[in-house]
């Protein structure tokens, strides 16, 4: 880290596999690069996300790299990694849950049906429109004839669009409260009398940091609707309190998902992702990316027996992003 070459960067993906490469690597750990940041899904990805990071460590010169693999797991991502509802998907299968897993294609769930099956999970997927009241209705209705109930409601559609009321035309507007806002309206419109009736549940809306302050590009209406659902939460969290249901949002900052590379590169930085992710953790106090699986964790201790007196509130998984007032 002080600019100095070292004779070998030994890549792992988490404490454990840390400290089993210290054991086994015979070197000081001074000189290892160590680091459980990465979000890799093939190998040129790893190398370059790696690279990436070695360079902001002014890290000269490696002459051996290892790269440790661990298993990927997804559900409905824009690509290969850990987006926010895959890595939910697979979190709830490893505690135990029975995953009813939505897209509206089929190609995003593949990874899902796999992964799951490889922790021992049980997995039904559906395709579904949640812009769509009548396809909503039928998908409840599907996960309650396989499964009986629905204890758990994770509304994790999302997506941004460029542009402030000036620039953005009147049907992008529409099309950002539909799929931001309304797809939460009706999917929990649909599964609230089955909670009522069953007097329990909890169900988990994803909000984003751009509906709590501005996060560096102007999309007023993806901020809006994110702002919304917060609100909607809370009314929601109040009037179902008595019944047993509680309702709470997950708050993603600026993540390294999937949809970093395949969208909002396009979108914000002319396609230069390495420059779209250089300035989103230069936004983060902690220094580093948080990806699908903080997101996942956080929900899943939101729906735990551990938070029972924890209702119409956000958490918020930023790295301090929005604590920060430059």
């Amino acid at each position: 880290a002080n600019g100095t070459a070292i004779d070998t960067a030994y890549i792992y993906h988490d404490q454990a596999e840390i400290a089993r490469g210290i054991d086994a690597s015979g070197v000081s750990p001074t000189d290892l690069f160590l680091t459980s940041k990465i979000l890799c899904s093939t190998y040129d990805d790893a190398k370059a996300s790696i690279e990436f990071n070695l360079r902001q460590l002014n890290v000269r010169r490696v002459d051996l790299m290892l790269i440790h693999f661990p298993r990927c797991y997804g559900a409905g991502s824009i690509g290969p990694g850990w987006g926010n509802g895959r890595a939910e998907c697979v979190r709830f299968a490893e505690e135990g849950a029975k995953i009813f897993a939505v897209d509206l294609t089929a190609e995003p769930t593949q990874e899902t049906l796999e992964k799951i099956a490889d922790v021992g999970g049980e997995v039904e997927t559906h395709l579904c429109d949640v812009t769509d009241k009548a396809q909503v209705d039928a998908m409840v209705q599907a996960c309650i004839d396989r499964f009986g109930c629905v204890d758990i409601l994770i509304n994790n559609v999302g997506g941004s669009a460029r542009g402030g009321p000036v620039e953005m035309d009147e049907d992008t507007w529409d099309g950002q409260m539909e799929y931001n806002l309304k797809s939460v309206y009706l999917c929990c419109k649909a599964v609230l009398p089955l909670m009522e009736e069953q007097g329990s549940g909890v169900i988990i809306n994803t909000g984003s940091s751009a509906g709590l302050r501005w996060t560096g590009v102007p999309q007023t209406a993806y901020a809006a609707a994110k702002a919304g659902i917060v609100q909607l939460s809370k009314v929601l969290a109040v009037q179902y309190a008595p019944k047993g249901i509680r309702v709470c949002t997950v708050i993603p900052g600026q993540m390294h998902t999937p949809m970093v590379a395949a969208r909002l590169a396009g979108q914000h930085a002319g396609g230069d992702v390495e420059g779209l992710l250089k300035k989103r953790q230069a936004r983060i106090p902690l220094g580093f990316m948080g990806d699908g699986r903080d997101i996942a964790n956080a929900a899943l201790f939101l729906c735990s027996d551990e938070a029972r007196f924890v209702t119409g509130t956000e958490l918020v998984v930023d790295g301090g992003m929005t604590a920060r007032c430059d």
